[in-house]
C-alpha cells in the first residue's frame, strides 16, 4: 500500500503482514502522517504506527 492510498482510505479495514514471520493481523486505518499509518488492532483497539509496505487493503467480506 502507499502511504497517498491510506491517506486517502481512513476508517477502511487492512492487513498488516509481518515482514519477519509473515504472520498477518487485521486492522483498520486511524490516521496517517508523512511516514507512517496508524492502524486500530486488537480488541479493545490500540493505535500503533505501521510502514504502509506492511499493509494492504482487507478484500475480504466481512
Amino acid at each position: 500500500m502507499t502511504l497517498l492510498a491510506a491517506k486517502a482510505n481512513t476508517g477502511k479495514r487492512v492487513v498488516y503482514t509481518n515482514p519477519s514471520t509473515r504472520e498477518k493481523e487485521s486492522g483498520v486505518i486511524s490516521h496517517c502522517d508523512d511516514t507512517y499509518v496508524y492502524v486500530h488492532y486488537g480488541d479493545p483497539p490500540i493505535i500503533h504506527s505501521t510502514h504502509p509496505d506492511n499493509l494492504e487493503f482487507d478484500r475480504s467480506r466481512r
